[in-house]
């Protein structure tokens, strides 16, 4: 077995590109080329790499993201309708910036679980391409269109079975003596690589890949050059490579902790939360305070930053220099379900209501059936909110 200590350790992160935006090209055959977003009621919950080069952001309008790009197109995420609450989800067509699909957020809601059935396949893929190699790994779903991989086993079981030709491909000597790490770091780049190959030639699905030492340099290197590429960090690139982070771009330290940590005694933030919403790329207003540019802060100055919170000092003093020594635990399902709807205005109809409920019961149940033939589970318990 592959050393389970940190500088042994063969780390990667995977990132589905524009996660929402592919599943509906793939479904819808739009051309990657062609500037698309995900619709959401009036804004925009996605947009992909061709919209993004035209300046359309996500989370804007639906009208300011028509006039930053005319061409734009539009697809409605699937929904659910109250006046039909046991006809299942309902998929939408694209539609040009010209002639915009409303729906009325009254009558329908929304529906991720195609998004979830696709991310499903891709780790069902990553899964079998990672059988394959005959060792042991540890997949983490970290979200709806990312996961953490640690494959040190199977890069140490193909260092001892493919040593030379591996040494040939990647350029590295025999003998890797002190490079030891960058040896087996390279070897995870191959087979990321025939992971995300997979992926695309069965989904049609591009993902971008970070290849590292721990964790967090993994997640930090996937999103270093999107799309569809990937980026390993070697121990010797750590300090050159945290010195163009953002603090803000270290998970953790996005939300309240790291206005702490940037602004002693404020605490007016919110903090970041996790959902099955994809991750996007969100500009900073002004110059960014950059990792290293905290590093002669002393463990003291930054307890006193935290409100005399010394352990979360002493993490922060480690992460800004690339140190993380959290694990990649073995996660594939989700730990709950919910069905969920704010209304505005409230529902005073006793029909309409009892259609809601209806629609509710018939989401978690397709969900709670669909999670038992997969994973055998049945929930424990249910909560009711009103």
């Amino acid at each position: 077995m592959f050393s389970s200590l940190e500088n042994d350790r063969v780390i990667a992160h995977l990132d589905l590109d524009c996660f929402y935006c592919q599943v509906e090209q793939v479904r819808l055959n739009i051309p990657r080329d062609q500037p698309m977003a995900v619709q959401q009621w009036s804004n925009v919950i996605a947009v992909n790499y061709a919209a993004r080069a035209a300046s359309v952001k996500r989370h804007a309008s639906v009208q300011d993201c028509q006039k930053q790009c005319p061409s734009i197109v539009f697809v409605h995420v699937p929904c659910f309708s109250v006046e039909r609450p046991t006809s299942g989800t309902e998929w939408f067509e694209g539609r040009s910036g010209k002639d915009v699909l409303y729906l009325n957020r009254n009558k329908y809601k929304a529906c991720l679980q195609p998004y979830r059935d696709a991310s499903l396949r891709i780790l069902e893929i990553m899964q079998e391409t990672l059988k394959t190699y005959g060792a042991p790994f540890i997949l983490e779903k970290a979200s709806i269109d990312e996961a953490f991989i640690d494959l040190s086993d199977v890069v140490a079981k193909l260092k001892t079975s493919h040593n030379s030709s591996f040494d040939s491909a990647y350029g590295v000597p025999a003998v890797a003596t002190d490079r030891e790490l960058e040896e087996a770091l390279k070897i995870g780049c191959h087979v990321v690589n025939e992971l995300r190959k997979h992926v695309f030639q069965k989904l049609g699905y591009t993902c971008s890949g970070g290849i590292a030492q721990n964790k967090m340099l993994a997640k930090l290197a996937s999103a270093r050059n999107k799309p569809n590429m990937q980026t390993f960090v070697s121990p010797s690139m750590v300090s050159d490579f945290m010195k163009e982070i953002p603090l803000t771009k270290i998970r953790f330290l996005g939300g309240k902790l790291g206005q702490l940590v940037l602004h002693k005694g404020k605490e007016n933030h919110d903090e970041e939360e996790d959902s099955d919403a994809e991750e996007e790329e969100t500009p900073s207003e002004g110059s960014p305070v950059m990792a290293a540019d905290l590093w002669d802060l002393t463990l003291q100055e930054l307890t006193e930053r935290l409100h005399g919170d010394r352990e979360a000092a002493a993490w922060v003093q480690r992460v800004i220099k690339g140190q993380d020594d959290s694990l990649v635990h073995a996660r594939s399902a989700s730990k709950s379900f919910m069905s969920a709807k704010n209304f505005r205005p409230v529902v005073c109809d006793w029909q309409v209501l009892s259609n809601w409920t209806i629609l509710f019961l018939n989401e978690l149940c397709g969900r709670i059936f669909e999670e038992y033939s997969i994973n055998r589970r049945w929930p424990q318990t249910i909560t009711v909110l009103f």
